[in-house]
């Protein structure tokens, strides 16, 4: 990942986690462990969709961003947002778009 890629990257990171707050889907409380090392994808089984971004996704993202390391190709993850939002009861249409750029970025 190029330094330019690198930025691009943790600007969206932050767009993500300031969009998460102003919607009131940030939460205070951490998940118990078990449910957060769930063995399905996105944790489905055991997180609403933006609880897997906040306490997941972004620590995650935010780790490789600042180690310069590999970053997913393709994640195509905005179509998981749409469905987990949607699943959730949240018209989280910015949130959508956030990881439609997201998504680019590693295309």
């Amino acid at each position: 990942m190029n330094q330019t890629t690198g930025i691009a990257i943790a600007s969206v990171l932050l767009e993500l986690e300031k969009t998460l707050r102003e919607q009131l889907l940030w939460e205070a409380e951490t998940p118990c462990k078990s449910a957060l090392s769930s063995q399905e994808p996105f944790c489905v089984d055991t997180l609403h969709f933006s609880q897997w971004v906040q306490w997941i996704f972004l620590p995650r993202m935010k780790v490789l961003v600042e180690a310069g390391g590999n970053l997913p190709l393709a994640p195509n993850i905005a179509p998981m947002a749409e469905a987990g939002l949607q699943a959730q009861g949240v018209r989280g249409q910015e949130i959508i778009r956030i990881f439609k750029q997201f998504d680019q970025l590693l295309a």
